[in-house]
């Protein structure tokens, strides 16, 4: 430190560092670390390995700035590099020392670790303000030991954390010196942060309280830090836009994938040991995911909170589509009671479901200029919507039969009343598709409420003839019968207008 005060001989302070924290290193393996591993209580050299560790972070704390506080210049990067070693190397036997018995301790540890860099930080304020690095540098290291001390205090899983934080920290330094290996270092810090949540599986093995606890809370902080660096990325002008751009799109899509594994498996668990289960089965896990499968897919898709690009497009039609193939074969075991057909909160959860495919497609097709596959995507979010509707509406009628006869009253005949009303409501469907197709000027509408009424009449002549009774045959057959006639005056109607030549005349334009 004498030298530092005169001269600013780099290579000198890294191997006083050095020595100084071999020695301390070599002191430590050999004869307290034995210790620890045998003592019951508190280990008899505690106090001193505590005591040298203190005397030392403080040393390195200072010697690599302390030319650069006198002289008033801007610090080098090896400065930095070799501030953030010391405290590292610190907190590793800090760790070491008190995670097992004194957890307290060492949160307590921590915050005076955060208090001595935002102290040495007000310090270079002071004396170079223009060192925006080094202040920026110390600031982060603070706010790491300020981060991390939360999760130790409250037992939450540390690890996991604290390299989540040294994630950020590095990627922040990372882009402040355009380091591409101290922005890979990142990415690794972030992934080594996911292998502990993984090492830590089951998230619950009894009961817990819901949402409110350790497990939980450090997925969440570990999927707030992916969100922190993607924010970082999204707003550096350090890197390339293409570049910056596939960062950002990778980041947020892990961010929001790592976010829904924690509240899938949450609410998973939550119903198998804090939920009193039924005979009937655990059908509130299944309205649970339906919600889960509504909201994400919107969350990879709403802008401005998602970053342009095709990676979180693709992603949420991915989850959207194993959404819509879940609902569809779940739902039959939405209800165990008789109810009010589609006038029930289990219908109206999946007719959430329904809206959020169809928003979807909405935000897509308002975005159709942005890329060429917008558009593309819209349709496919809009098929989709109406095809899964069409089964849930088809599952709803026949199930509400279904457990009329099984819940209320025995009722002989009614797979033959389903029938009917399912067919009744193919043609009104059918039909809706028809007139929605002639208003929004879509031939694909159309075509499908033709192919919708070709599979009722189908159902009607071949399934229907054989399964209903006479009474209700004819019913079905005039419902069938007023709805395409009714659907080929229109059409006649609207050939006799004008109305296909206008249609054609403005899709050649928009093409």
């Amino acid at each position: 430190m004498l030298c530092a005060y005169y001269r600013k001989w780099r290579a000198i302070n890294i191997l006083a560092f050095a020595g100084t924290f071999l020695l301390y290193i070599g002191w430590f393996e050999k004869f307290y670390r034995p210790t620890i591993r045998s003592a019951e209580g508190m280990p008899k050299q505690m106090a001193i390995a505590l005591a040298w560790l203190t005397i030392f972070f403080a040393i390195y704390l200072v010697l690599p700035l302390l030319y650069e506080l006198i002289k008033k210049v801007k610090a080098k990067e090896e400065d930095i590099l070799l501030i953030l070693a010391n405290s590292s190397v610190v907190f590793y036997y800090l760790w070491t020392i008190l995670f097992e018995k004194y957890r307290t301790s060492l949160a307590f540890c921590a915050l005076a670790l955060c208090a001595a860099h935002l102290v040495m930080m007000a310090v270079v304020s002071r004396r170079n303000k223009d060192d925006m690095n080094l202040r920026l540098a110390l600031l982060v290291i603070g706010l790491f030991f300020l981060t991390i001390a939360a999760p130790l205090y409250l037992k939450m899983y540390a690890i996991a954390i604290a390299w989540a934080v040294e994630g950020i920290i590095l990627v922040v330094i990372g882009l402040r010196y355009r380091s591409h290996w101290t922005q890979a270092g990142g990415a690794v810090a972030l992934l080594l942060s996911f292998g502990q949540l993984l090492r830590h599986l089951p998230m619950h093995t009894g009961a817990f309280n819901f949402v409110f606890n350790p497990a939980f809370g450090t997925w969440c902080f570990v999927a707030g830090a992916l969100l922190v660096c993607h924010i970082i990325y999204r707003t550096t002008s350090e890197l390339p836009e293409d570049q910056r751009g596939l960062i950002t799109q990778f980041l947020y899509a892990a961010t929001t994938l790592l976010l829904m594994a924690a509240v899938t498996m949450e609410w998973y668990w939550h119903c198998d040991y804090n939920m009193v289960k039924s005979t009937t089965g655990n059908n509130r896990f299944i309205k649970g995911m339906v919600i889960i499968f509504t909201g994400f897919p919107l969350l990879l898709l709403v802008r401005p909170i998602c970053p342009k690009g095709i990676l979180c497009k693709v992603l949420a039609m991915i989850v959207a589509g194993a959404g819509a193939i879940f609902t569809m074969v779940a739902f039959s075991e939405f209800y165990n009671s008789s109810f009010v057909i589609f006038a029930n909160l289990e219908f109206g959860i999946v007719l959430m479901f329904i809206a959020a495919l169809f928003a979807s497609g909405w935000l897509l097709n308002n975005e159709r200029e942005e890329s060429r596959y917008n558009q593309i995507f819209a349709m496919a979010y809009l098929l989709a919507g109406v095809f899964v509707l069409w089964v849930l509406l088809t599952e709803e009628i026949y199930l509400y039969w279904y457990c009329q006869n099984k819940y209320a009253e025995r009722i002989t005949n009614w797979k033959f009343l389903s029938h009917m009303y399912i067919s009744v409501m193919w043609a009104v469907y059918g039909a809706a598709l028809m007139t929605a197709g002639f208003w929004r000027k879509n031939k694909i509408l159309r075509y499908i409420a033709i192919g919708l009424f070709a599979l009722l009449l189908v159902k009607v002549f071949i399934l229907d003839t054989k399964t209903v009774k006479s009474v209700y045959r004819i019913a079905a057959f005039l419902a069938t019968g007023i709805t395409l006639v009714g659907v080929s005056y229109l059409y006649q109607f609207l050939r006799k207008i004008g109305f296909f030549e206008t249609t054609l005349g403005e899709e050649n334009v928009n093409k």
